[in-house]
């Protein structure tokens, strides 16, 4: 019998793409392939006859307001999307400089995704040679590229400050502030939120093995080799105390940024400092799991999970293209 776990590489791109999970304010080690998924669907989505000049502004309202309840809001750059959204009263040229400062980050190139790209493709290489150097491949990390991306977003945000009067910052922060009171779409917590990892690989198993079939014994052994890579680990995993006193730290500093960007004297660099510092220092230890777990595989399951990897993450709608990672 054999057992399929075709679950998400999310932790691979948590690792390769920091920038995403620190910036947004989350508790390490969370998800945050919802918020590029929610507005995939709805940028590939047909448009109706009955289409008018003000669809383009209802998409905008549509993305954002699944951005904004994604697990208490998606990074500083979110604040380009409400400012498009909210009805602060911009300027035909005020909504271009806008739309003109998203493009540039949405827009492939020096902003880090050939440098995660290239990553991945090293990753790849040792998951088919059958042996992860986890100190190379950690020491290989995207600093730089978290540093280049970041840049942009901070002059996105000084030149939106510059952009909006002050009345329309004010307007623009209260109504953020407003959302981000607002639960997530009124669903409960899931059944594992706070509880910490679970003995025997648990979801971190099926991240590691995406689409990769085994066999009984196999499955039996990969499952004795991360439990005991868990229990040697040298860093305890956080206690549900600790994450809930992380996760309320994320919250002051978004807050503060926010309160920050009314003022005159607003800065991005400045703003951001709390929130990068709340940024977690060590990766997630897919790189640890997934060295224990290679070994244990055979050429051509070896083959399926570095062409995962290659491929980017699986979401419920399905792979995601080159452009969406």
């Amino acid at each position: 019998m054999k057992h399929r776990f075709g679950s998400t590489v999310a932790v691979l791109f948590v690792t390769l793409s920091a920038v995403a999970g620190c910036d947004n304010g989350e508790v390490a080690g969370e998800n945050q392939e919802s918020v590029d998924e929610s507005t995939e669907a709805i940028e590939n989505a047909a448009p109706s006859q009955a289409e008018t000049e003000d669809a383009p502004r209802e998409r905008e309202r549509g993305r954002f307001g699944k951005m904004i309840h994604h697990r208490g809001g998606p990074g500083p750059e979110m604040l380009l999307h409400a400012a498009l959204q909210e009805e602060i009263g911009l300027s035909n040229a005020q909504r271009s400089t806008i739309e003109t400062s998203l493009a540039s980050l949405r827009a492939p190139g020096e902003d880090g995704k050939a440098g995660f790209d290239e990553h991945a493709k090293e990753l790849a290489a040792a998951v088919r040679a059958g042996k992860v150097d986890v100190a190379k491949l950690r020491a290989d990390d995207t600093e730089e590229a978290h540093a280049v991306r970041l840049a942009k977003v901070e002059a996105a945000l000084d030149e939106l400050h510059d952009t909006l009067t002050p009345e329309q910052r004010t307007k623009l922060v209260a109504a953020v502030g407003e959302r981000m009171e607002e639960p997530f779409d009124g669903a409960p917590p899931g059944k594992h939120m706070m509880k910490g990892p679970r003995e025997g690989g648990g979801p971190m198993k099926k991240m590691v093995l995406n689409g990769v079939e085994l066999r009984d014994d196999q499955r039996e052994a990969i499952e004795a080799a991360m439990e005991a890579r868990m229990k040697s680990s040298d860093q305890a995993p956080p206690t549900k105390e600790e994450m809930e006193a992380q996760r309320d730290k994320h919250i002051a500093a978004r807050k503060a940024f926010l309160e920050s960007f009314a003022k005159d004297t607003f800065d991005a660099e400045s703003a951001m400092a709390s929130m990068k510092a709340l940024r977690p220092k060590m990766a997630p230890p897919f790189l640890d799991d997934l060295a224990v777990v290679v070994p244990l595989l055979d050429a051509d399951q070896r083959e399926a999970l570095a062409s995962s990897i290659e491929k980017g993450p699986m979401g419920p709608m399905g792979r995601r293209g080159p452009g969406m990672r």
